[in-house]
């Protein structure tokens, strides 16, 4: 039975969630209850096999989870055994049917249950991972992503990022204002020196912080060409640059940590669409911070989209997704410079 059907018996039991199940059985079965009683076992226990706990399927049609476990008796089904709440974790699937950001379900991923959600990735959802990787916050529950002044950044990326949250079933995304001391002030207080978007969902969160999910994400993102763009602009939107030298366009780059052990496999899937370099470089840093001073060497990777791929980097991941608007402004800069030193490209 197809997702489609399934769907619409549940929303028939649930229409019909105050009658006994085995007049939902007739109901089901167009007046057969025996057919009924078939179609609604191979349910409950597809549902069962894909994970889902009782208190879950309750969910689904209305009834409270110890009605299940009656149900499941009336149809001799072995439940989920339940041992107890798990993280929730979020994968993606090229499945639309799989797409599910309501009802986890219970699934062993690397030796360990989780309750998992499936979302189907579009380029919203692209970009906002790469927003997040290049300069995303993650701890056991929530997201943030963290800005300065002026606004222009965070006014162009909000809206976005707020339809992302719609779009994984209605999360809650909040944008909040701190002064230098990290009191959260209002926007309009002069004190107000950089800003945090908060996106709320801790199966969104654990993604992040698995290894083994994460990197099966990307590796499904960046297998189709619009959807690694898409990432690409959120990571350049972050962590990206347009640099001049003498007043002329000079380089575009990615810059990351050598921790961010996704960076060299990312940079080595882009390299086989744009002509891209890797190099490695080690930086003196010293910042104050509340009247502390920390410094050292900080370490990292170095990614130089090369001159004779500055066009089309442009045109498909710059323009169509990027929202910082220094970076829109300077790329038709940057490909009108390209086309215009087309000679020298085997030099640069």
């Amino acid at each position: 039975m197809n997702n489609t059907k399934i769907s619409k018996l549940l929303e028939e039991i649930k229409k019909n969630r105050m009658v006994r199940i085995n007049k939902i059985e007739c109901i089901v079965g167009d007046d057969n209850g025996r057919r009924g009683f078939r179609i609604i076992k191979s349910v409950l226990n597809d549902l069962v096999e894909e994970g889902f706990t009782s208190n879950a399927i309750g969910q689904m049609v209305g009834k409270d989870r110890h009605v299940i476990h009656r149900w499941y008796k009336h149809y001799k089904i072995k439940p989920f055994e339940y041992t107890g709440f798990k993280p929730a974790l979020l994968r993606v699937s090229f499945d639309k049917k799989m797409t599910d950001t309501r009802f986890g379900r219970y699934l062993k991923i690397n030796n360990k249950f989780y309750r998992v959600y499936y979302v189907y990735p579009d380029e919203l959802f692209c970009y906002v991972i790469g927003l997040i990787l290049g300069d995303g916050h993650v701890d056991e529950r929530k997201i943030y992503i963290v800005g300065g002044e002026p606004h222009k950044f965070l006014d162009a990326t909000y809206p976005k990022i707020v339809k992302f949250g719609k779009y994984l079933g209605n999360r809650s995304v909040k944008a909040k204002y701190y002064d230098i001391e990290d009191n959260e002030v209002n926007r309009g207080d002069r004190d107000a020196k950089y800003w945090r978007i908060y996106i709320y969902w801790s199966a969104l969160a654990n993604t992040f912080r698995n290894k083994y999910v994460l990197k099966e994400v990307l590796n499904a993102i960046w297998s189709k060409s619009d959807l690694l763009n898409a990432f690409s602009a959120g990571l350049f939107d972050t962590d990206g640059y347009f640099t001049f030298k003498n007043k002329k366009p000079e380089r575009i780059g990615i810059d990351q940590t050598v921790e961010k052990w996704w960076f060299p496999l990312f940079v080595n899937r882009l390299s086989k669409v744009y002509l891209v370099r890797m190099t490695r470089r080690a930086r003196k840093y010293r910042i104050e911070h509340r009247k502390k001073v920390y410094s050292g060497v900080s370490t990292s990777n170095n990614l130089r989209v090369m001159m004779s791929s500055w066009s089309p980097f442009v045109d498909k991941v710059v323009l169509p997704y990027c929202t910082k608007p220094i970076h829109l402004e300077r790329a038709p800069i940057f490909k009108e410079h390209s086309l215009r030193m087309k000679r020298r490209w085997h030099y640069i």
